[in-house]
């Protein structure tokens, strides 16, 4: 069993387990960011790649991707009125 720390500077060997529930969700959150950082840095995609995230900042994220490629391609003429 992992021993327990609560200072992030905790100078004891092996393994530490986290005090809160938290940490582990984060831990993994960068590790997926970071692997599908190099997957597409692999397959050389462009395009936009949304990550996992808390769902009412996603909804907002979601929002303000959405309104600034509808007003781009407005912009850029991309869009047909009906």
């Amino acid at each position: 069993m992992a021993r327990r720390c609560g200072s992030p500077r905790c100078s004891s060997p092996g393994p530490v387990e986290a005090l809160d529930t938290k940490t582990p969700l984060l831990r993994a959150n960068a590790a997926m960011n970071k692997a599908a950082k190099r997957v597409l840095s692999l397959l050389g995609h462009s395009e936009i790649a949304p990550f996992f995230e808390a769902a009412n900042v996603a909804t907002d994220h979601q929002q303000l991707r959405m309104t600034v490629l509808r007003n781009s391609a407005k912009k850029h003429g991309l869009v047909r009125h009906p």
